[in-house]
């Protein structure tokens, strides 16, 4: 099992047989515990190809309400960096002398 929001992720198992079929319906039955079969999705595992094209992770509730928290608080920090008053003229034609 590759895909880590899956129950079982980490596990291996002996593969018994495999459906066909497109990468959200493909089945993979496995051995599990002797003579019982599971039936898991094929993207679950290291058989899909979806794992070569992009990495999977699960987020949780907390983890994802922190980050927008965080969006929050940079979108208020911005700020549009106007300048204020007037520009300074120099009254001196002269550049000064070196001391």
């Amino acid at each position: 099992m590759t895909d880590p929001s899956h129950p079982l992720f980490g596990q291996r198992f002996k593969v018994h047989s495999v459906t066909g079929g497109d990468t959200h319906s493909a089945r993979v039955y496995v051995v599990f515990r002797g003579d019982h079969r599971l039936m898991i999705l094929r993207e679950a595992t290291n058989l899909s190809v979806l794992e070569r094209i992009a990495p999977r992770a699960k987020l949780s509730t907390s983890a994802v309400k922190e980050f927008l928290a965080l969006v929050k608080e940079y979108e208020l920090c911005r700020s549009a960096h106007v300048k204020s008053g007037r520009v300074s003229k120099r009254r001196a034609k002269k550049k000064s002398s070196p001391k």
